[in-house]
Formats: structure tokens, sequence, C-alpha cells
């Protein structure tokens, strides 16, 4: 008989386990750990988060604050995988609603990065000179 520790607690078992299900992964643990994301994002940009993050034809993205759309994306490895289509859509979306799109990526440490076009890159160092 094996201990397992599942969801914080122990419990005894004769049957194998996989590991994917002893970890707290489900969809209510990302759900909450999105939200929190989107608040935190919100009051950083001093936006509001869009109901429903962006499922609305009309209110898409996570986070809306002046000028800014906010796409935010969340994960629990120490690598994310960034296509061009997520980054082409999110500015399409910050275009309709003539903002900037912005993509958020936060990793499970805690470090965050904002993605944006490079023509705003360009313009915000040559700008500050």
């Amino acid at each position: 008989m094996r201990k397992l520790k599942l969801l914080d607690r122990e419990e005894e078992s004769d049957e194998y386990v996989s590991p994917l299900l002893r970890t707290n992964r489900g969809g209510k643990t990302r759900v909450k750990r999105s939200i929190k994301q989107e608040k935190e994002c919100a009051v950083s940009v001093k936006g509001k988060r869009v109901p429903g993050s962006g499922n609305r034809w009309f209110a898409k993205g996570d986070v809306s604050a002046d000028g800014t759309l906010t796409e935010c994306k969340f994960t629990e490895f120490s690598q994310y995988t960034l296509k061009e289509a997520d980054l082409k859509q999110i500015r399409a979306k910050g275009v309709l609603v003539h903002k900037l799109g912005v993509m958020q990526i936060e990793f499970i440490n805690g470090s965050k990065y904002a993605i944006i076009p490079w023509e705003v890159w360009e313009e915000a160092v040559n700008g500050c000179r």
C-alpha cells in the first residue's frame, strides 16, 4: 500500500494514479488562476476585466484599458509556445476597438512579459530620446 498526496491531502491506495491526476491542474484551478491574473493586470494598467474573457462578439480580450486591449496567458511551465496567429488575433481585436492589442504572458514563478508590435516598441524607444 502506497501513500499518495492527492490535492494537498494524503490518502492510502493500492491502485496507481497518474501524476497528472495527482496535481491540481483541473479546469477550476486554471479558471481561478486566469481570473486572478486578469484582475492583477486590470489593476496594473488601470483598466477593467472584460466579462467572460472576451467570449462575446462585442467584447473581446481579457482586460480593457485606455488605449490597450490585453490578452492574458498563464503557463505552469518554464516555457510558452507563442504563435503568430495568436498575436495577429489580439492585434486585430485591438484594431476593431481602436486600441493597441497586447499579449501578457505570466509564468508559474510570477515573471510577466508584455508582447507588443515592433512598431510600437520603436515609437516608444525613439520617443524617449
